[in-house]
């Protein structure tokens, strides 16, 4: 061990980096306590100890840092990996208080590193939020403040927090919608030591869910306002789903539809031409078909039926989707119409 000391870092509760009153030769470095003695060697590493402010004062018995120099170079690539990250990742002490900002976080904030590192009280919450609130980083470190956090969804994976937050405020958005995760983080003695904390800007994506949801609303409104059967069957002609008005003129339930063949509600002498519809519509891509059909209550009517084929977007079939009209009315007024012309050329043979 040299005589005379070298600047060193000495760790105290408030994490101040403090040369020795020596100079020349390798860093040194006494730790506080073991505890902390992870975090040192990454602040060491990797320079950020040098944004933290602290008391100057000697540093005591150090350690050569020589002897920790392949661990410092370790720490200091996990160091410039979190840096280069390119989600919004953060990491706080165990007490809360930030000690990693990458970069990513700063151009998603606009805090730059050098205005957060150090910072406790839930001010890492006050570029997304406005408002000082626990985040999944401070929830990982105590759980009882979920209640406070209110997020929009939580969810626990093994020991990580997974959550969704609808009403951030980043530069440039009014709203934003965000994803986090956040894992502990444990030193050498599996005591906890602090968290880290990636965030996700998932604004686009979720406007393009809400559209996407409205989108399918109003098609659903549009759907149930026609008077016509409208279904979707796959390739075995299978029911996958329907418009309500199948439901109410079929008289069975959603329970009684779902994946039940299409062949089963025609009368036994034109299921051969339901089944050559069917056929037409894989080979042709469309098709059309009158048949005969028996409801719920027993009662029989004719349909018309149009079906196409619908593919996806790599081109291939995934099933067929048509309309029923019932024709039952219009048949039978045709008949009417045929009786009452036929009566007519009765009466005008008999009258002449």
């Amino acid at each position: 061990m040299p005589k005379k000391p070298y600047p060193c870092l000495s760790l105290t509760e408030h994490w101040p980096l403090v040369p020795g009153d020596g100079g020349g030769g390798p860093p040194l470095i006494r730790w506080a306590d073991a505890g902390q003695q992870p975090f040192a060697t990454l602040l060491m590493g990797s320079g950020w100890g040098r944004h933290l402010a602290g008391a100057y004062r000697p540093c005591g018995d150090p350690v050569d840092c020589r002897l920790l120099m392949p661990l410092l170079a370790s720490e200091r690539r996990l160091a410039d990996i979190l840096d280069f990250l390119p989600d919004a990742t953060f990491v706080v002490d165990r007490a809360g208080r930030v000690i990693i900002w990458n970069r990513a976080i700063e151009r998603m904030t606009g805090v730059a590193r050098g205005e957060m590192l150090g910072r406790g009280d839930f001010e890492h919450a006050l570029p997304f939020y406005g408002r000082r609130r626990p985040m999944l980083v401070d929830l990982v470190r105590e759980p009882a403040l979920a209640a406070e956090a209110g997020y929009d969804s939580l969810e626990r994976d093994g020991e990580r927090l997974i959550a969704e937050m609808a009403d951030a405020g980043l530069p440039g958005e009014v709203h934003a919608d965000l994803w986090g995760i956040a894992s502990p983080l444990f030193d050498a003695d599996g005591h906890l030591a602090g968290a880290i904390e990636s965030v996700r800007d998932v604004s686009s994506v979720k406007h393009l869910q809400r559209d996407a949801v409205r989108a399918h609303r109003e098609t659903r409104a549009m759907i149930e306002a026609l008077n016509d059967r409208l279904y979707m069957l796959d390739l075995d002609g299978r029911l996958l789903s329907w418009n309500q008005r199948v439901e109410e003129e079929s008289g069975y339930s959603a329970e009684q539809l779902l994946h039940r063949s299409f062949r089963d509600f025609f009368i036994a002498e034109d299921i051969p031409k339901v089944e050559q519809a069917l056929r037409a519509v894989l080979t042709e891509w469309r098709a059309q078909v009158e048949a005969r059909a028996r409801n719920a209550r027993g009662e029989i009517g004719t349909l018309s039926f149009n079906g196409v084929l619908v593919r996806d977007e790599h081109g291939e079939p995934v099933g067929i989707a048509g309309v029923g009209h019932d024709i039952t009315e219009q048949l039978q007024d045709q008949e009417r119409l045929r009786l009452a012309a036929a009566v007519l050329a009765s009466t005008r043979e008999g009258v002449l």
